[in-house]
C-alpha cells in the first residue's frame, strides 16, 4: 500500500514538471526558480537575466506581476516572499528604472510586510524572517531613493 502512495507522489511530481514545461514560458520558469520556496539563493546569472528582461515591455509586466503576486503569499511561504524581495532588489539595482517608479505605486504592499509574522503552533517562527524582511524592505527604499537621485541629476 505504501508503494502505491510513493508512485502516486512521483506521478504528481512528473505531471507538475511536464505541465510547467508545456504551459509556462522560459521567463516564467526562471521566475519560478528565482522565487522558489527553498533554502538556497537564486543564482546571480539567473537574477541578471531576469533583470535584463525588464527592458522588454511584455517581459517587464510578467516580471512585475510575478513579484507582486509572490509578495502576497501566505506567511508559511516566507521564503518566497524573501526571495521576491531579493529579486526586486536586484532589479532595482541593475534593471529598468521604470520598475522603481512602478514599485513606488505599490509601496503599500512592501509596507504591509513590516507587520509580517509567522506562527507555527505557539512558537513565532517568523521572528528571523521578519527581521530579514524588515532589513530588505529598508534596503529597497534606500536603493529606490538613490536611483531616483541619479535620474533627477
Amino acid at each position: 500500500m505504501e508503494y502505491i502512495k510513493v508512485i502516486k507522489g512521483e506521478l504528481k511530481k512528473g505531471i507538475s514538471i511536464v505541465k510547467d514545461n508545456i504551459m509556462k514560458t522560459e521567463l516564467e520558469r526562471k521566475l519560478k526558480q528565482a522565487t522558489a520556496n527553498e533554502h538556497c539563493h537564486a543564482n546571480v546569472s539567473l537574477l541578471n537575466d531576469i533583470s535584463r528582461r525588464t527592458s522588454n515591455r511584455e517581459d517587464y509586466y510578467v516580471i512585475y506581476n510575478h513579484c507582486m503576486k509572490k509578495l502576497s503569499c501566505r506567511p508559511e511561504k516566507w521564503l518566497k516572499i524573501l526571495k521576491s524581495l531579493f529579486l526586486i532588489e536586484h532589479i532595482l539595482r541593475t534593471g529598468n528604472l521604470k520598475f522603481a517608479e512602478h514599485l513606488k505605486e505599490d509601496e503599500y504592499k512592501l509596507k504591509s510586510l513590516f507587520e509580517f509574522s509567522f506562527y507555527e503552533g505557539k512558537a513565532d517562527k517568523g521572528e528571523t524572517s521578519n527581521y530579514i524582511l524588515y532589513l530588505n524592505i529598508f534596503n529597497l527604499f534606500y536603493i529606490y531613493s538613490q536611483r531616483k537621485v541619479k535620474i533627477c541629476c
